[in-house]
């Protein structure tokens, strides 16, 4: 957000962009060499043995025949996990058509209320301005409200934040309290 008040017009984004590539770097290097492989993975392919290596590297805390136990446990779980398996879509509609069609019909009502091509485009008002390159119809919209592109800056700022915060929120609190059904 502060890249937005930026001078040279290439700096609004190069900036930021730059400044997230020395951490992908540092995660991608310790990823790649100290992060041990998934020993639920490794079981799913059928290597039980390099499995059973890296669950006792990841469990060091626990005594030999609690990590027996506990991966035999794991091992149990995932192979009744893979003869469960929905692996096409036709049997994911058949036992599932209820679920799709609410998740289809929450996207397909969030795109037509609009939120998103707002949400989307108003950090653009504040580069471009209300200029002739800028989307007309919300060009229109902002100014007819009376706001100027300092104002929507802050405004993407706060929508975002608070879309944040109340998400998380409400999935924390009121997601267990009115169960996930309803």
């Amino acid at each position: 957000m502060a890249c937005g008040y930026a001078k040279n017009g290439t700096v609004q984004w190069r900036l930021p962009l730059g400044l997230q590539i020395p951490w992908g770097i540092i995660m991608f290097i310790g990823l790649s060499t100290f992060m041990p492989n998934s020993p639920r993975q490794l079981l799913r392919h059928g290597k039980i043995e390099e499995a059973r290596i890296e669950f006792i590297k990841i469990r060091r805390d626990l005594q030999s025949h609690e990590v027996h136990e506990e991966f035999a446990l794991m091992h149990a779980q995932i192979e009744y996990e893979m003869e469960r398996e929905v692996t096409s879509y036709k049997e994911i509609w058949r036992l599932y058509r209820h679920r799709a069609l609410v998740s289809i019909g929450v996207q397909t009502m969030t795109s037509l209320t609009g939120v998103n091509v707002i949400q989307y485009y108003q950090s653009e008002f504040c580069e471009m301005g209300f200029g002739a390159n800028s989307d007309r119809a919300l060009a229109i919209l902002y100014k007819s409200l009376g706001i100027n592109s300092t104002t929507i800056l802050a405004l993407a700022g706060v929508y975002g934040t608070i879309a944040f915060l109340s998400n998380a929120l409400t999935t924390k609190y009121l997601t267990d309290q009115w169960g996930r059904r309803k």
